[in-house]
């Protein structure tokens, strides 16, 4: 737990959809933990909440529109929402502090991964999907299946290795 840097946002994102951890599934309480270690663990439990349903180090945000026109604006929120989110995980999660995005339309998707090296922020358009064919809604369900099993499995193991007293 020593050297956990927490920087606070500048705004708090809130995009239509985000996935994250629920703070039972992350915070772990050993048997040789000292009360100290509790109060601390805590505390920090406390700063990485994101929104009134206490989701943690959110994983994937998404944006969802109804107009064609406003996908420009669900990709600067988007854009917007994954910055702050990669700042918040970078001081809990080392190493791994890539966020992923999505911008959606009735007729089709984009994913995008953002991340953090250094003190410069990246995002990459990392695929589109149209709906209107069926193996291209295929193949986004896979992205989305991929994504969710990623977080359940290296990034969730990795939180719970940090937050484990």
């Amino acid at each position: 737990m020593n050297g956990i840097a927490h920087r606070a946002p500048i705004s708090t994102p809130k995009p239509d959809i985000a996935f994250g951890y629920q703070p039972q599934a992350i915070f772990r309480i050993t048997e040789r933990a000292t009360d100290e270690d509790v109060h601390k663990l805590l505390k920090l439990r406390d700063l990485y909440i994101v929104n009134e349903e206490g989701l943690l180090l959110p994983y994937l945000l998404v944006e969802v529109k109804t107009a064609c026109k406003d996908m420009e604006i669900a990709t600067n929120q988007l854009l917007g929402g994954t910055s702050i989110t990669v700042n918040l995980c970078d001081g809990a999660i080392e190493n791994d502090n890539a966020v992923f995005g999505v911008t959606m339309h009735n007729e089709f998707a984009k994913i995008f991964v953002t991340w953090k090296n250094g003190e410069k922020h990246f995002m990459k358009e990392f695929e589109a999907f149209t709906f209107l064919h069926f193996d291209q809604y295929f193949l986004f369900q896979k992205m989305m299946f991929n994504i969710h099993k990623w977080a359940a499995t290296d990034r969730l193991e990795t939180a719970r290795n940090r937050f484990t007293v």
